[in-house]
């Protein structure tokens, strides 16, 4: 290890930084983005021009966004 690392604060710090506890917002953000998909999809297979809709998720560094994103449906 690297002279720079202090491994305990490491050892400490990294199962608190790799939780994740899943909040409900979860599900709604899920549901939002499969119509918004399933939308698209329905409509560029048939063709034509459309107009296409989108979902966007806004909120402070480091509340989860990325992580509900990737997430299954629960």
């Amino acid at each position: 290890m690297n002279e720079w690392v202090n491994t305990k604060v490491v050892n400490a710090a990294k199962p608190l930084k790799a939780a994740h506890f899943p909040f409900p917002r979860a599900k709604e953000l899920f549901e939002a983005l499969s119509w918004c998909v399933t939308d698209y999809y329905t409509k560029a297979s048939i063709g034509r021009e459309f107009e296409a809709r989108g979902v966007l998720v806004v909120a402070d560094s480091r509340q989860g966004k990325t992580k509900e994103l990737r997430m299954r449906r629960l």
